[in-house]
């Protein structure tokens, strides 16, 4: 037995009971046919890569009743307080869990963790006892047995077995299993069936040799058609979900009957076939071109019979519609198949799908013998295991329409069954033969399906989900002759309904004798014998035969849609359908609003979901606040070169976001690109260069109208396959959101994706996702990023988080400020003083600046928290620079002053601009770490001003210095005549700028304070008809329209350089050009600039030639952008003026020049 505290599993309000009944005792002990079940069962669990840490059977504990009242007028003493029955599990960071619950009689029911249900006031309110957190970034998941005060429709939606506990009384047993978590929707979709090899499969010889590759098919086959001098006869079979071939018709071989119908097809065909193929991500279609392709070598004319299983029958429908004219089929049975759908498929009965399948599969296994028959074992596994997998991947489906497109097919008035109801669908095809069953739970007995199984089945599916029609325990037995106006209703003798004395359930069909006497007298015999309905088995021989071989069957959840209209009345001469016992018209589904929901809410915790991934490496989820790990002074030792990692990102949001729900949010990271289509998710297209040898940090933040749940910033090793973390994500309100992932590499930036969602009071559909990605680039050495967040809360606080990441550091913190804060009064009040000061006399200059420091200070001190400010300075003698990706245009970071936290001042390090401050954006492509200045690709803009007193002193000097640095080779933009020089940028922009290495504007600039968006560039002008000057702008609302520096999917390329410089206008001081910034950086056209460099405000222009002439030459010469913006602000700093404060940059702050 496992022992629990060993494995991280609590248990809460149940204890242990080892007196165990028999019948969950009796497949622990390890023998007998129970054991082989067992086996079979665990078997699966861990081929779908479910570790079963903790099996144990569990009771409530006994609760003593309270004394009696001393007397009569004394009240009775209440009932002690019971917990709720739940387990409690540890998970390693990338980990989650799921328990299978088994009660008497082979009742198997999946739970999910909490927050899987619908949480009562009373759970949600203990969520804090339910989901924690341990150390190393270890996670709880608390799976609740009985929840408290559940109501009936709740329950249902759990599943078929949660009624074993609603009301915990009796023993119950439980494995709980651990398994990697997963990845995007798409990938864990495929990964179900991951192992299932696609092809033709020859069905010659045992059945345990039915896979597709186990014979140099097509070769052999095509031999055996050569040379025929008639046209060659196939017998086709197809098989249906969660199975194969060998998995749906293995159980033909167990009985007398199937053993001779299979001898006697070999004979009578020149080839028996199938064809294995994916049931979960591909629809019936796709599954028709494949069966296109592996029977292409079949010669034109060749005539084909077919029998299909469940799903099966839409495939094989597909495929005649498909290959109709090339091949003649003719005679088709169908087995228990979806053909107008059933109720299970339907997205709000996914619970009890699996539920139901897990139950009936481990019923029948029992009752075929997997000791006497190993094919039985070895199918069921199968099954079983592409029901674990599909169960692991539920959270991450949800009931998104189309994301399982093979399951979808199977809803009830799906576009694939409209389709193929069509008159001319099945074209010569014929005749139609049915399979049909009517399963009564009362008389199963005989089948494994008895007791409290048999009372669940009847009460669960039978009542409850087939509103008491007729039914197989999976598909409605109307939707089995319903083929709309393709084919007439069969009747006697096409049709062969199993009486209810053969009690045929879904999974049992090629088990039973009668079934496979029926295939003989349809497709080798004689027909007349099929009309005789069967009677009661031999003496000797049951109706199932012991040791028959199961079948997995064909259904699962797809998404909601229009539910299939009834058939149209027949009028005089049309065709009419007839049989001795016409079937009711398939019901239509009733539309429940309160299923209208994501029938399963993704997994908490499943940071990483993953169907069997071995190679996936564990995630590392960070602890918040985190702690640095690194000394200040430490010197680190050099890293051995590892080779680089080629990985692709992508991150996926739910398509019909609700508000006030947590929202699933997956970032998935991949070896192999991403295929991540559609409104709803965002995904990188070129390779981006990693590091094998650390950690991926992903970041998510709520930029608008939504807040993350829960972590924010989690870690993945680096893969070797897929792996992917989950987040959850809350709107405030409906509308349009905003939410941005920023993934980085030892506190470098990787990528960037922004999602836009817009939040829905209901259900829709629209997601917007954007992507920006880091092409192929070397990493930086020692530099630590400090990412600055603002974020406008709910309530109306605004939530500042400060993330400082690097080599060696870890470390978030959030800052907070009241809804009554304004960070624009609060800059409107710092430039302000800034302004007065910079308006002084040369004389007063050194004392205003000892004054802007001081109020610097302060405003850092109210801005940053403490511990931010301890952390920058601790580590200030490795701090290279500091990098702020915010979105805000109104906060001047550079500003911000950093002193020693302790006091004394005795060595304050400066304002932030001078600790290497470099800005970059969000959803900007991060650029590379090449920058290219080549002479002949430098142009400028230098308007020549017709105002006298609008020239700028310095232009020509500007105009020199870039002809001296540029090998004479910097020109000035075309203007072309009859335009204004704004109309001739604007072209250049649009049509030339991705030639363009360098574009450096000298002008003046002119933008209100508080309004830097809508700023503008002044350039010429013209003169007008009456004599005056009309100013000619350039707006950055124009540059945004029309900038392109590179192809949409390239790398960011060329800079930008703004010096706006001051005009000496009255009433003219901070005039902001971060409107520019956004303009050039993140343009409509997706085409931005790699840099821009631009003044906070308005610089006297001889100090703003110097800045450029000192950042150009440190370029050239080959240092880092970050040095050479340092450079540019130490060679003004001596002055009497701050333009040394003025520049603010955008950028890769380590790109150098080549």
């Amino acid at each position: 037995m496992v022992q629990t505290p060993a494995t991280g599993v609590r248990l809460v309000g149940v204890i242990e009971v080892e007196a165990a009944p028999a019948a969950l005792r009796r497949s622990r002990a390890g023998g007998g046919a129970g054991g082989e079940a067992e086996a079979v069962l665990d078997g699966a669990l861990a081929q779908a890569g479910m570790d079963v840490v903790a099996d144990l059977v569990v009771a409530p504990p006994a609760v003593p009743a309270p004394p009696a009242p001393a007397s009569r007028h004394e009240r009775r003493a209440p009932s002690p307080q019971v917990e709720s029955p739940r387990v409690e599990v540890d998970v390693a960071p990338g980990e989650s869990a799921l328990v299978l619950v088994e009660g008497e009689d082979g009742v198997f029911h999946w739970v999910f963790p909490d927050e899987l249900h619908s949480a009562t006031p009373e759970i949600a309110a203990s969520d804090a006892l339910r989901r924690t957190r341990g150390g190393a970034g270890q996670e709880t998941l608390t799976f609740t047995l009985a929840p408290p005060g559940e109501s009936p429709a709740a329950s249902e939606r759990r599943g078929l077995g949660s009624a074993i506990v609603d009301r915990l009384i009796e023993p119950v047993r439980i494995r709980v299993a651990r398994f990697v978590a997963a990845q995007a929707i798409d990938l864990a979709v495929a990964r179900i069936e991951g192992d299932l090899v696609e092809g033709l499969v020859a069905m010659d010889g045992p059945a345990v040799g039915w896979v597709a590759g186990a014979a140099p098919a097509p070769a052999p086959a095509r031999a055996r058609i050569e040379g025929l001098d008639r046209p060659a006869r196939v017998l086709l079979f197809v098989h249906g979900t969660f199975s194969s071939v060998r998995g749906s018709f293995g159980a033909l071989e167990a009985t007398p009957a199937g053993r001779s119908f299979l001898e006697q097809a070999r004979l009578r065909y020149d080839l028996v076939l199938g064809v294995d193929h994916r049931t979960l991500a591909v629809d019936p279609e796709a599954n028709a071109a494949l069966f296109e392709q592996a029977l292409a070598f079949l010669p034109d004319g060749t005539e084909v019979d077919a029998v299909a299983f469940s799903r099966g029958g839409l495939v094989l429908r597909s495929t005649v519609a498909r290959l109709g004219e090339r091949l003649r089929f003719g005679k088709l049975v169908f087995v228990g198949c979806t053909n107008a759908g059933t109720h299970l498929a339907e997205p709000a009965n996914w619970r009890t799908l699996v539920d139901l399948y897990t139950s009936i599969l481990m019923a029948g296994t029992t009752l075929l013998g997997a000791a006497t028959a190993p094919l039985v074992g070895m199918v069921t596994q199968q099954a079983i295991k592409f029901v674990a997998g599909f169960v692991k991947a539920m959270p991450l489906v949800g009931v998104e329409e189309g994301r399982v497109p093979g399951l979808a097919a199977m809803r009830p008035g799906s576009e694939t069954i409209r389709r193929l109801a069509r008159a001319d669908a099945l074209g010569t095809a014929g005749p139609v033969h049915v399979v049909a069953s009517n399963f009564e739970p009362a008389r199963g007995a005989a089948t494994g399906i008895a007791g409290k199984l048999a009372l669940f089945v009847g009460d669960r599916v039978v009542d409850r989900f087939f509103r008491d029609e007729a039914n197989d325990l999976v598909v409605d037995t109307a939707s089995m002759t319903d083929f709309g106006d393709a084919a007439e209703a069969p009747s006697f003798p096409l049709l062969r309904e199993m009486p209810l004395e053969d009690a045929v359930y879904h999974v049992i069909y090629f088990a039973v004798p009668s079934v496979a006497e029926a295939l003989h007298d349809w497709l080798l015999g004689d027909e007349r014998r099929a009309a005789a309905l069967p009677g009661p088995p031999p003496p000797g021989e049951p109706a199932i035969a012991p040791g028959a071989a199961m079948l997995p069957a064909a259904v699962a959840p797809p998404s909601p849609a229009p539910s299939k209209p009834s058939p149209p009345k027949a009028s005089p001469g049309e065709r009419r359908r007839s049989r001795s016992a016409p079937p009711e018209p398939f019901p239509a589904v009733p539309s429940d609003g309160g299923m209208m929901f994501r029938a399963f809410p993704d997994l908490p915790g499943a940071d990483m979901l993953g169907d069997g991934i071995e190679t996936a490496a564990a995630a590392v989820e960070s602890v918040t606040p985190p702690h640095a790990t690194a000394s200040p002074h430490a010197t680190l030792p050099p890293a051995l070169p590892v080779p680089a990692a080629a990985c692709f990102f992508a991150a996926e949001m739910d398509s019909a976001p609700v508000v006030a729900r947590p929202v699933p949010l997956f970032v998935t990271v991949s070896r192999e690109r991403i295929v991540a289509e559609g409104p709803h998710a965002g995904a990188t297209m070129s390779p981006i260069a990693v590091s094998p040898s650390q950690p991926i940090a992903v970041t998510v933040t709520g930029l608008a109208n939504c807040a993350v749940v829960g972590a924010a910033v989690k870690h993945v090793s680096v893969p070797d396959d897929a792996a992917g973390l989950r987040f959850q994500v809350e709107g405030f309100a409906p509308g349009l959101a905003r939410v941005q992932v920023e993934i980085q590499q030892d506190g470098l930036p990787l990528a960037s994706l922004l999602l836009e969602p817009v939040f829905l009071a209901g259900s829709g559909d629209k997601v917007c996702a954007r992507v920006a990605a880091v092409p192929d680039r070397a990493a930086a050495g020692n530099a630590a990023t400090l990412r600055i967040y603002e974020l406008r809360q709910q309530d109306g606080s605004l939530l500042i988080r400060y993330d400082l990441s690097g080599r060696g550091l870890a470390e978030t913190w959030d800052k907070v400020l009241p809804a009554s804060f304004s960070m624009e009064s609060f800059v409107g009040q710092f430039l302000g003083k800034l302004d007065a000061a910079y308006r002084q006399s040369r004389t007063e200059y050194r004392l205003f600046l000892a004054r802007i420091t001081e109020f610097a200070i302060d405003a850092t001190n109210q801005l940053v928290p403490q511990d931010v400010r301890h952390a920058l300075w601790e580590h200030r003698d490795r701090i290279d620079a500091i990098q702020v990706i915010a979105d805000s245009p109104y906060m001047p970071w550079e500003l911000l002053y950093i002193d020693d936290p302790a006091g004394g001042g005795r060595e304050n390090r400066g304002f932030l601009a001078e600790w290497g401050l470099v800005r970059w954006m969000y959803n900007a492509v991060w650029p590379a770490d090449t920058l290219h200045l080549r002479p002949d690709r430098v142009r400028y803009v230098i308007p020549d001003y017709l105002n006298v007193e609008d020239r700028l002193p310095q232009a020509t000097q500007e105009r020199d210095m870039l002809a001296q640095l540029f090998e004479g080779k910097a020109a000035a933009v075309e203007r072309f005549e009859g335009e204004g020089q704004s109309e001739s940028v604007g072209r250049f922009l649009a049509r030339n700028a991705a030639e363009c290495d360098l574009l450096h504007f000298a002008c003046h600039g002119e933008a209100q304070q508080m309004a830097v968006l809508n700023s503008d560039l002044v350039l010429s002008g013209e003169v007008t008809d009456k004599g005056t000057i009309a100013e000619d702008l350039l707006s950055s609302s124009a540059v945004k329209r029309r900038a392109l520096f590179h192809e949409r999917g390239s790398e960011p390329s060329g800079m930008v350089f703004v010096n706006a410089c001051q005009t000496g206008r009255a009433g003219e001081g901070i005039s902001g050009v971060s409107g520019f910034a956004d303009a050039f950086l993140r343009p409509v056209t997706e085409g931005g600039a790699a840099v821009f460099v631009g003044a906070l405000w308005s610089v006297g222009d001889t100090l703003a030639r110097t800045f450029a002439e000192t950042f150009y030459t440190r370029l050239l010469a080959g240092d880092r952008l970050v040095d050479a913006v340092k450079a540019g602000r130490v060679a003004c700093q001596g002055e009497s003026d701050f333009t040394w404060l003025a520049y603010t940059v955008y950028g890769n702050p380590f790109a150098r020049a080549r």
